[in-house]
């Protein structure tokens, strides 16, 4: 595979989830953030099974691979996704992943001690100037609400440990099992998601996943449902594909830029106009991404 392919794929990854996690919080502050969790993991599920069963079918995979994509997606899809929906009902889905700079630099570590992925000054200066890129654009949104919402920001940071102890999973098992297409490893990460869900609902807060999706009118079914497709089924398509060969340390520092894209769907979404801080981290990013491919 082309060096830069996996970077492409979780820029594209990544531009899906932005767009979707604006119609996530929508949804959600009518709805709550375990229904909504809930319901795009099953929309996926069923995507990713209907997409193997029409094209490759299913490969042999061991035991303890297959337990590891089940856990990621227990961990990362369900629990991991709840606390970062809560947040963005909190603190906006823009500020909530600006606290996605902080996983490069995890999985930078977990990548050299756990796959001996080591990283070159290009790409340490990459993710400095990504992370810069999510710096300007947080100093941004504090001078707008001269409040960091601490309870938001805790929900944030749980959020993103648990998606990132996913994202490594998840490799283990590319690692371990390489016949194992990408659909096949969201399938299975999304049903050990719909257990997660389950489990919750008889000792934690009942999903009411049928009888709250009968509640939201013809445009709010419609809004979840291509939400579900865009920031889920498509979203982890890409990104597992950018994982499975990807320097993880290069791959999440891509991740981390939802901030801007956020700032971008939002100002169209909802006409603002743009900033000096949002020009400013465009520059960032360009540069960013730029030694990434080197």
């Amino acid at each position: 595979m082309n060096i830069s392919a996996p970077l492409y794929y979780a820029l594209g990854a990544n531009i899906c989830f932005s767009i979707a996690i604006i119609f996530f919080t929508s949804i959600s502050n009518k709805a709550n953030s375990l229904w909504t969790n809930a319901f795009k993991a099953v929309v996926a599920l069923l995507c990713f099974f209907i997409f193997i069963i029409f094209g490759e079918g299913f490969h042999q995979i061991s035991f303890y691979p297959l337990t590891a994509f089940f856990i990621s997606g227990a961990i990362g899809l369900a629990v991991g996704d709840i606390f970062l929906i809560k947040a963005f009902t909190i603190i906006g889905p823009s500020r909530t992943m600006v606290l996605f700079g902080f996983q490069p630099l995890l999985m930078a570590v977990f990548g050299l001690l756990l796959f001996n992925q080591s990283i070159s000054n290009n790409k340490l200066f990459a993710v400095i100037f990504l992370i810069g890129c999510l710096l300007c654009f947080s100093l941004e949104r504090f001078k707008e609400n001269k409040n960091w919402g601490l309870k938001g920001i805790f929900y944030a940071f749980i959020g993103v440990f648990l998606d990132g102890t996913g994202i490594l999973l998840t490799r283990y098992s590319f690692d371990n099992s390489p016949d194992i297409h990408v659909f096949e490893g969201n399938f299975y990460r999304c049903l050990g998601a719909l257990v997660a869900f389950i489990v919750l609902n008889f000792f934690y807060k009942k999903v009411n996943l049928i009888s709250t999706f009968k509640l939201l009118n013809i445009k709010e079914k419609w809004t979840i449902l291509f939400a579900s497709f865009l920031g889920t089924f498509l979203s982890l398509a890409l990104y597992l594909n950018a994982i499975k060969d990807g320097h993880l340390a290069s791959v999440t520092a891509i991740a981390i830029t939802g901030p801007f894209f956020s700032a971008i769907f939002e100002h169209l979404y909802f006409k603002k106009k743009p900033t000096g801080y949002f020009y400013l981290s465009f520059a960032f990013f360009i540069i960013g991404f730029y030694l990434l491919n080197f």
